[in-house]
């Protein structure tokens, strides 16, 4: 098996955040779609720095939006996340594989996951 090939189940992968049948992230799995959902973003990290990234994958940003923190404590946390709409399905699911996990500060790696809607 080909790790570089875009089918590659993530269930292999050392990082996937999926792994564990009855986690908070096992139940917030959703079908592709061009929407995506951003999380583990450091304050120092603007809105166009994360389209940027985005397009330098080849894909067209259509959308974003900063999601509201739900409470004081996740605040504290210096965590942020964001909703992305990319061009179509296709360009969602190649800057998944591209840009989840990727390093955006010491320790501090982005999280990215199909969103719940397909669309802002």
């Amino acid at each position: 098996m080909h790790l570089h090939h875009p089918c590659v189940s993530f269930f292999l992968l050392l990082l996937c955040s999926f792994q564990q049948p009855g986690s908070h992230n096992y139940q917030n799995i959703y079908s592709p779609s061009p929407c995506l959902h951003l999380s583990n973003i450091p304050l120092e990290i603007s809105e166009q720095y994360l389209r940027d990234s985005f397009e330098r994958c080849g894909a067209t940003v259509v959308g974003f939006r900063w999601m509201s923190m739900k409470d004081e404590n996740e605040a504290k946390k210096d965590r942020r996340m964001a909703l992305l709409q990319l061009g179509t399905t296709e360009q969602s699911l190649q800057a998944l594989v591209a840009l989840h996990n990727f390093q955006l500060g010491e320790k501090r790696y982005l999280r990215v996951s199909f969103a719940k809607s397909p669309s802002l």
